[in-house]
């Protein structure tokens, strides 16, 4: 039986030495430019971290982040997914606790606001923008690590966050050391025997070196039966096969179209920029031949042995005469100006100016459309350019991929809260016996999300579906709804009892109606 589970769980690891590129499945864009045919299907004899061993990973990372520095369509596409999955007020927590429990609903929601305002360790970074940077990390490197410091470095009760490229492995030794005998390392991931996830080694210290010192490591461990709000640390990662230990970022197909549309435009810009400088080119329809070279009074020739002192006198004066100045193509060529006199023969031709290429902003909306579809965008989303009367249709394709990410960093902001929780309760600041049973489930996650372009259609399309019981307030108002009919609430008691009317009770016409909807009888229309 164990032979069985070896022979099944060994191909994940990464013990064999790198397949060259042409012997099996491969990521084309860290192979180079040379391997642009097509692909043979290849049988594999590897898991996905075979197939992007450690090296092909590093490249990968550095190729995404390139493009993430230098082009503006990467950099478009991560900032719309940092703006329509978090945005300003991601990640800001909702407490439906019952009437019982409002008291500590109302402290719990005092103090997790209070630390939000400083939840990163070593920067001291808002929660809101730590959700931007981890979304952003998993999108750039395919995975990395969080952890809640609960004694890992201070019990700060903080957050660390480990890029992809901190996560690797150390020596064999270590790693018996820290996970018992047997375990096995493959790239930062830690398996016991029998091929189960039981750790993984980060550090910042050890950036991008093939074997990270043990001296400089974290050594995170796992309980594989736990669940995750147990753990005071997770792994996010964009994973797509079973067994996949590394996350791989879904720009990977990408990649290579965003250099090369990079590339594209930056061409085309140096194109026309030329085509700006140059007023004309000269043309000839005479063959090349040589200027003709002034006469010389000590050239071949020329017997100087019986002239007197005077022809002498007159030969050198005439040489020391400035030479037939002779017309510089090249400089006319290229200076861009125009020329009022040219040798004749030579005549000015205007430039036929083809730059920027009319075609080229449809191929490259084309282009950036590729490579925002891995994202789940259409490439309104990644230009910020919306063209013609389909928005919304790409606005509804679009976003189920904001919403995906949504539901994946709520999973997180759960864990976080846990933890928090966890330690408040430890340190004697809130009693766990204040709070309702499953009192996780009682919690919602406060998400941007998409605005109507027909705000009018859509209030009254909504309405019909409140009095046909086919939507509800949730829907409309957002996880928050309930503070917001409070809200509501105060509002119209506060117009009550200063005598002012409230918007909410006027007709389009002015009148003013009850709260049950209809036309109060002893008011009228406004003038």
């Amino acid at each position: 039986m164990f032979d069985f589970l070896k022979a099944f769980v060994s191909p994940r690891r990464n013990t064999a030495p790198r397949i060259k590129a042409l012997a099996g499945p491969k990521y084309r864009v860290v192979q180079g430019p040379d391997e642009t045919q097509r692909e043979r299907g290849i049988a594999e004899r590897t898991g996905e971290d075979g197939v992007l061993d450690a090296y092909a990973r590093g490249r990968l990372l550095d190729l995404t982040r390139n493009a993430v520095r230098n082009s503006s369509t990467m950099a478009a596409i991560l900032r719309t997914m940092d703006l329509q999955v978090v945005g300003t007020k991601g990640g800001k927590a909702i407490f439906a606790f019952d009437d019982a429990h409002a008291s500590a609903s109302r402290a719990l929601l005092d103090r997790f606001s209070q630390w939000t305002r400083n939840a990163d360790f070593f920067d001291g970074l808002p929660f809101n923008l730590l959700l931007k940077i981890l979304l952003k990390s998993a999108l750039v490197g395919g995975d990395c690590v969080i952890v809640y410091d609960a004694g890992l470095i201070e019990d700060s009760g903080r957050l660390v966050l480990f890029e992809s490229d901190e996560i690797g492995n150390t020596t064999p030794e270590a790693i018996a050391a820290h996970y018992g005998k047997g375990a096995v390392q493959s790239q930062g991931k830690v398996y016991s025997p029998n091929g189960r996830w039981i750790g993984t080694v980060v550090s910042r210290a050890c950036r991008g070196e093939t074997t990270f010192d043990p001296s400089k490591c974290y050594f995170l461990r796992r309980n594989p039966d736990e669940g995750k709000l147990d753990s005071l640390w997770l792994q996010p990662s964009n994973v797509w096969r079973p067994a996949q230990g590394r996350g791989v970022t879904p720009a990977s197909p990408a990649i290579g179209t965003i250099l090369d549309l990079e590339d594209l435009c930056g061409f085309e810009l140096a194109a026309a920029k030329k085509n700006a400088q140059t007023f004309s080119w000269i043309t000839s329809d005479r063959e090349e031949e040589e200027a003709p070279q002034p006469p010389s009074a000590f050239g071949p020739g020329v017997d100087i042995g019986n002239m007197s002192d005077m022809e002498l006198e007159a030969l050198a004066a005439e040489e020391a005469q400035p030479a037939e100045q002779v017309v510089s193509l090249n400089h006319a060529r290229s200076a861009g100006v125009v020329t009022e006199a040219l040798p004749p023969g030579y005549k000015p031709e205007l430039v036929d100016t083809k730059h920027p290429n009319e075609r080229l902003q449809d191929f490259v909306r084309w282009l950036a459309g590729r490579s925002s579809a891995v994202f789940g965008l259409s490439e309104q989303f990644a230009t910020l350019m919306p063209t013609g009367s389909d928005f919304r249709a790409q606005q509804l394709l679009t976003q189920p991929a904001f919403a995906e990410a949504q539901k994946w960093l709520e999973g997180i902001c759960d864990w976080v809260l846990y933890r928090f929780v966890r330690r408040e309760v430890r340190r004697g600041e809130l009693l766990e016996s204040d709070l309702p049973a499953n009192w996780l489930r009682h919690v919602s996650w406060s998400w941007p999300s998409l605005d109507e372009l027909d705000e009018n259609a859509h209030q009254t399309a909504f309405g019909s579906k409140l009095r046909n019981l086919t939507g509800t307030l949730r829907e409309e108002l957002g996880t928050d709804w309930k503070e917001r009919l409070v809200q509501y609430k105060a509002e119209l008691e506060y117009c009550r009892q200063n005598g002012i009317p409230h918007p909410a009770l006027e007709t389009v016409c002015g009148a003013e109606r009850s709260e049950g909807g209809k036309l109060d009888e002893n008011t009228t229309t406004r003038e």
